[in-house]
């Protein structure tokens, strides 16, 4: 949901049935003992002061750091026994095999084994699309693999590969990358309304207030001025985009798991071996 251009607050009513539904679908294993009831979310294009936001750029994400370049030498293929199909695309001999110790990818007449982690117990298998991805006139394979999943965690990797013609190279979407430009944009902060306890979360230009009444208590302890980033993070392929989900987290000074209050939403753009997000959005939960 974003901000309304005009000011106007809209209201969402968020049930602890629904954020525990949220959090359910988040987390790949069980959900132990966290208590995560937010009541409200009100959002608005306008910060806290008044002050309005329009028109702010994304500067920070102008300088991005280079994707790591990964190579491995073709002669791993031993790597993998027992091999299992994974993922395909017929239409361009292209597949993924894997077993107990990485993927083969296979396009065409090549093949290149690779050490990368691919499965969890959800046995969610890796997705693949092929197409021009950097607009350079010639087409990347882009994988999401699931390599995550737990108490709290929910993790998948993209990766961009290129077929050129002295062999194989592809790129990774490093974490420390993505939460430094998740962090870069969005920011969370505590706030005193009539003496309710509030959390604002300021993501470009629009301003998200959530009531975090339940937890001002001395069993929760002090709210911290921070956003969690990193533990619930996916991608998945909308027609020709690539779109990143990240669960919002916030922390309390006495609770080991953050407590999520939606998820931020972003498009990936790809070009010469660099990932950059942009079009950031705020899912409250439900939604």
């Amino acid at each position: 949901m974003r901000g309304n251009n005009g000011g106007k607050l809209a209201l969402i009513k968020v049930s602890a049935l629904t954020l525990s539904l949220l959090l359910a679908a988040s987390c790949s294993g069980e959900w132990r003992g966290n208590k995560c009831m937010t009541s409200t979310v009100t959002c608005s294009d306008e910060t806290k002061d008044g002050a309005g936001m329009e028109g702010k750029e994304y500067a920070s994400l102008t300088a991005l750091p280079q994707a790591a370049e990964h190579t491995q030498d073709e002669s791993n293929s031993e790597l993998l026994s027992d091999e299992a199909m994974l993922a395909e695309l017929p239409e361009h001999a292209i597949s993924i095999t894997g077993g107990d110790s990485g993927v083969i990818l296979r396009i065409g007449e090549r093949e290149q084994a690779y050490d990368w982690p691919y499965m969890t117990p959800r046995g969610i298998k890796p997705s693949m699309t092929l197409g021009d991805l950097d607009g350079d006139g010639a087409d990347e394979l882009a994988i999401i693999l699931y390599i995550g999943s737990g108490t709290g965690v929910s993790v998948s990797d993209l990766r961009i590969v290129h077929n050129d013609t002295d062999g194989f190279r592809d790129y990774y979407f490093e974490p420390e990358n993505y939460i430094g430009q998740v962090k870069n944009v969005a920011k969370f902060s505590s706030l005193r309304q009539k003496e309710e306890l509030f959390g604002k979360l300021t993501l470009g230009d629009d301003s998200y207030t959530v009531s975090l009444k339940e937890y001002d208590s001395e069993e929760s302890g002090q709210v911290e001025e921070r956003l969690v980033i990193g533990d619930i993070a996916n991608f998945w392929f909308d027609e020709d985009r690539i779109i990143a989900s990240f669960g919002a987290g916030i922390s309390f000074e006495k609770f080991v798991i953050p407590v999520y209050i939606g998820n931020i939403e972003a498009e990936v753009k790809y070009e010469s071996g660099a990932f950059r997000l942009t079009d950031f959005r705020f899912i409250p939960p439900g939604e």
